[in-house]
């Protein structure tokens, strides 16, 4: 919480600058608007297109370098009732490409079969287990979705020992991975728009969506083009959990396919929104994002992924709640297992306070859940700032997940220790890795070695990428409406989030048992309702009249058929005077403590603060007020955020607010005379308990309370 009190900690960047003076309110929108898109690469040309994106718009599949063998064989396979094996990944993006599949065999009645790997017995990709079981099948097309084009040496035993039996393969791979042009596999045809010299216009597809553009070449080619279309809302769903870029052909198929979804869904679809609390018509992308594909993805998490492809390929609508209701009690489950593993994840951390101060975190735990721990590693990440590592360990061996920060490089990380990994692969920002247990120390070692020159003061540091600071004017429906022609929006299409400086707080109230926060608040003459899901727990620091800046979303509220303007809250903190105020109480309370508080310094900062040196110097009666306050309490840790909120809890003899440093300073003077102990930890945080039994201690006694009085009674 310090940066709400100081900023320090966190960096609003705020793109650019609107001048709307003097304009009308719709040339207020339309202006804000161009910019917007301008910073999303659209010109004034290409606004009506990027805004009302079209079906005709897509591009022929036939594009793809190897879709036409790829479409001839499977053509050829379903004439001669040949047998085809679909092969996808456990995750949503798998498992919705193997659903987009089958369910174009089933509508044109033809039975293929699929394979969906174990993620804790065979990981990801085409396992040893899967290569023997598909030499001792009768397939004749095995299709890969979302996976395959790093199978060389899975693709190449599976061919050799098919050939040894005398009944041949063929294999089409599908996938959007990123590929090693030296070691591709052999097969019947590759699709992936990153092969060596593609020419296809889109190179972001996700796996479901490369699995569409293949139904859709199909379904061209037995002249039942309507065929694609009944799966876009598979693929638009896929598109939006997969984390892909959300423009271009992918914009088309979420915006197409979330319309789809809200008239004519997928039966599956229809009922895990039902059973996750969704009313009809309702799916967006954030619903989508946070509770549908979570309870996909807790199929493969939690047990049998091929739960996820049954739902998203029934016919029966009672047949589909039931798989619902499963897929629902896998991610509950799931839930309950994440919280159990990143709490004893913290409590590791803790017990070794050396990880807090290491550039990379690394931790391990017996038994913990394989499926939970790539989950942990984002919370991880998101809880210290920096990157993270999460392992179980079982039988000797540790397989973990790995998550990072903007600008390091986590597979550069991998890399630099392979000598110590039995495998490990990913990208920029996620990875997976096994090892010996063994050797989890040297791991550790490793990374904050390879980290500690690479990881600079500024990646570590939260960022609020603000679109614009918000003109008052723009506080309307109207411009809400506008913002939400933006939609879908996502990776590379994000939400507009703006800035709206020094906004009074008339009245806040928790929600849902003090996790959220509604806020009534005024910009100038504009009242607005401000609502932050999950700041339930900023009310011990918030005060009702105060001024605050605001980072968020406006949108449109829809609650009991009435639509209503709503801020979303981003991020908030203090006014920006009040902010320089209390950055100048912290520096003094570390200049203080480390006696180094120079009287002049002092004297001279207070002055130019322009607030009376009451409002920072401490009383006899403020020092009273402090320790009985203390008193009270008991024995505990606190960060620095945390002691700005006590000393805005505390008052003085007016009934204002103590303050910080008037607070911190009397903590200081009692340490000094042995009522308290105040120590500063290495992570920055206080620890602080009263010593039981102390002798009576007279304040004049203090020498650091004298220095500041001297302080105090300069003209």
């Amino acid at each position: 919480m310090l940066h709400f009190y100081t900023g320090e900690g966190a960096r609003w960047l705020v793109a650019g600058s609107e001048d709307l003076t003097d304009l009308s309110p719709e040339r207020n929108e339309r202006k804000a608007m161009s910019a917007i898109l301008k910073r999303r690469g659209i010109d004034t040309a290409e606004e009506s297109a990027f805004l009302n994106p079209s079906l005709l718009d897509l591009h022929d599949p036939f594009l793809l370098e190897g879709m036409k063998p790829a479409v001839d064989r499977i053509i050829t396979a379903i004439g001669g009732n040949q047998k085809i094996l679909v092969y996808g990944d456990y995750d949503v993006d798998g498992t919705t490409a193997v659903s987009i599949l089958m369910n174009f065999f089933q509508d044109i009645g033809y039975a293929a079969s699929f394979y969906i790997p174990d993620r804790a017995d065979e990981g990801y990709g085409i396992s040893e287990a899967a290569v023997a079981k598909i030499i001792s099948s009768p397939i004749d097309v095995l299709i890969t979705v979302d996976c395959g084009i790093t199978a060389k040496c899975q693709v190449d035993a599976i061919a050799s020992g098919r050939a040894a039996t005398g009944k041949p393969i063929d294999i089409i791979i599908t996938d959007h991975h990123q590929s090693d042009p030296g070691s591709l596999p052999a097969v019947h045809a590759c699709i992936n728009p990153h092969l060596p010299g593609s020419a296809y216009p889109f190179r972001f597809l996700c796996g479901a969506g490369i699995a569409w553009k293949l139904v859709q070449a199909l379904a061209g080619r037995l002249g039942k083009p309507e065929l694609a279309l009944r799966s876009i809302d598979l693929a638009a769903l896929a598109t939006i959990a997969d984390i892909v870029e959300l423009t271009g052909e992918n914009r088309i198929i979420t915006r197409y396919g979330l319309e789809k979804m809200n008239r004519d869904p997928n039966v599956g679809l229809a009922a895990l929104h039902a059973i996750s609390g969704g009313k009809p018509g309702s799916l967006d992308a954030t619903r989508i994002g946070f509770m549908m594909a979570p309870r996909i993805n807790a199929a493969g998490r939690m047990g049998d992924a091929s739960r996820a492809v049954s739902l998203m390929t029934a016919r029966n609508p009672e047949k589909a709640l039931k798989l619902a209701e499963m897929l629902d009690e896998s991610n509950r489950n799931r839930q309950e297992v994440q919280e159990t593993v990143f709490q004893e994840s913290l409590k590791a951390i803790a017990d070794r306070p050396a990880t807090l101060m290491e550039p990379v975190t690394v931790v391990w735990g017996a038994g913990w859940h394989h499926g939970v721990i790539g989950i942990v590693a984002s919370k991880l990440t998101e809880r210290f700032h920096k990157p993270a590592f999460v392992l179980t360990l079982l039988d000797g061996e540790a397989v973990g997940s790995g998550r990072s920060i903007e600008g390091y490089n986590l597979f550069d990380a991998l890399s630099s220790q392979s000598a110590l990994l039995k495998r490990f692969g990913g990208h920029a920002q996620a990875g997976g890795l096994s090892l010996s247990a063994g050797n989890l120390e040297a791991f550790r070692e490793g990374v904050n070695r390879h980290a500690l020159s690479r990881i600079t003061a500024d990646m570590k540091m939260p960022t609020l990428d603000l679109e614009m600071e918000l003109d008052p004017e723009l506080l309307s429906e109207s411009f809400a409406k506008k913002l939400a022609s933006l939609e879908p929006t996502g990776q590379g299409n994000r939400p507009p989030m703006f800035l709206i400086r020094d906004v009074r707080i008339l009245e806040f109230k928790t929600l849902s048992e003090g996790k959220h926060i509604r806020l009534r608040m005024q910009k100038d003459a504009h009242p607005f309702i401000a609502v932050g899901f999950g700041f339930g727990g900023w009310t011990g620091h918030l005060l009702p009249d105060e001024q605050v800046d605001v980072a968020g979303w406006l949108e449109l509220n829809e609650w009991q058929g009435r639509v209503s303007l709503q801020f979303r809250l981003g991020g908030m903190r203090l006014a920006e005077g009040d902010r320089q105020c209390n950055r100048f109480m912290h520096e003094a309370v570390r200049r203080f403590e480390s006696l180094d508080c120079d009287g002049d310094w002092l004297y001279n900062g207070i002055k130019l603060s322009g607030a009376p040196r009451g409002t920072f110097l401490p009383n006899r009666d403020d020092m009273i007020a402090v320790y009985r306050h203390f008193c009270k309490l008991p024995e505990k840790t606190c960060t620095v955020g945390e002691l700005f909120g006590l000393s805005r809890k505390m008052t003085d003899a007016s009934g204002a607010p103590l303050g910080f440093f008037k607070m911190m300073s009397g903590l200081m003077v009692f340490d000094e005379l042995g009522l308290f102990s105040l120590t500063l930890q290495p992570d920055g945080c206080y620890h602080l308990h009263r010593v039981e039994e102390a002798e009576k201690a007279d304040l004049n006694d203090s020498e650091l309370l004298q220095f500041l009085q001297e302080v105090a009674d300069r003209e």
